[in-house]
């Protein structure tokens, strides 16, 4: 009986169901002493009486554990929605990009380089690859791990943290502006001058960048996961689950000059060169792309100058449609302005 009496003694459970046992197997709880015997005989008690209380015992213990299991706690954040990578400015995974014209293709670039996606006169956006190459592969896998912005007297890195083990409730963003890190606390940041906003748009790992009157984008950092990789050979280990960027961009004023991997398809006579009617077409020059570092402007095919866009050159076409989506991310973009060509 000594097992059953230490067992009743260690658990929590409600105040009406001790009364019951004690008053079964006669026991005195002092908080100061612990479990004591009473003076009746546990020996004495009939068989019947023992399995009752042997049962009633189990049942406290049980429920008691249930309620605590069951107790509600801080709830586990909701993955961030992920931009529509079939959508007109989608870059997604093994990079697969939506140009500006609908055309789809891919620009694999070179692991551990920065290469610019975007160059107008004003507005400069540089993509860092990371990437792996599996043995007996001619090439890199890659995906997009960091941006770099530059508008004017801004600029803004926005990078996915590497990480092992992925936990989608711990937030893997890592940010800076002019060159000191960025702490996004609450839900929002601006700058001293309102031009660049950032709005988490999931609990963890998403955010939409907008530049005002210039350019949006909603960023989702996604791992890739050991079903992923099996299905398409990347061979990642437990070191590295190369957390990346899904994004989908949308612009309102280009130039019809502006360049870089995406940007050039927003051009107004703009002709894809990549292959037609394959499975995989391929942007190539990457070398026309390069950037030296994630924030530089020397790109082979940069535009920038840090000056509005010449009067003239800006692309009417951007404005043309135009509608209010304030709280809606049907398309990926929590509210404000969603303009199509």
């Amino acid at each position: 009986m000594q097992w059953l009496i230490e067992t009743y003694a260690a658990s929590s459970i409600s105040p009406k169901v001790s009364s019951s046992v004690q008053q079964l197997i006669g026991l005195q709880l002092d908080p100061a002493l612990g479990c004591q015997q009473s003076p009746s005989s546990m020996a004495s008690m009939k068989p019947t009486v023992l399995v009752a209380l042997v049962a009633l015992l189990a049942m406290a213990v049980s429920v008691t554990h249930v309620a605590a299991v069951d107790k509600p706690g801080k709830p586990a954040p909701a993955p961030a929605p992920k931009p529509k990578c079939d959508k007109k400015g989608g870059i997604c995974g093994d990079p697969k990009i939506v140009g500006g014209d609908g055309v789809t293709f891919y620009f694999h670039g070179r692991k551990n380089q920065d290469f610019c996606l975007v160059s107008d006169s004003d507005l400069h956006i540089n993509a860092h690859f990371i990437g792996k190459r599996p043995e007996g592969r001619a090439r890199d896998f890659t995906w997009v791990q960091a941006l770099g912005f530059v508008y004017g007297p801004h600029a803004l890195t926005i990078a996915a943290k590497r990480v092992a083990k992925w936990d989608n409730a711990v937030d893997q963003l890592q940010l800076s502006y002019n060159g000191q890190p960025l702490e996004l606390k609450g839900s929002s940041w601006a700058s001293p001058d309102g031009v660049i906003a950032l709005n988490r748009i999931g609990a963890t790992n998403a955010v939409d960048l907008t530049i005002k009157e210039k350019m949006g984008v909603a960023l989702t950092v996604v791992p890739i996961g050991e079903k992923e990789s099996k299905m398409h050979g990347y061979a990642i280990g437990a070191d590295d689950c190369f957390a990346h960027f899904d994004m989908q961009f949308r612009f309102y004023s280009l130039s019809s000059s502006v360049s870089g991997v995406l940007g050039q398809t927003y051009q107004p006579d703009y002709v894809n060169p990549t292959k037609r009617g394959v499975a995989m077409p391929i942007m190539g020059g990457a070398d026309r792309f390069f950037s030296s570092s994630l924030l530089a402007t020397d790109c082979k095919m940069s535009q920038y100058s840090g000056t509005d866009i010449p009067v003239g050159s800006a692309m009417p076409s951007f404005d043309a449609v135009c509608g209010s989506k304030a709280g809606s991310l049907s398309n990926g973009i929590p509210g404000g302005l969603i303009c199509r060509r």
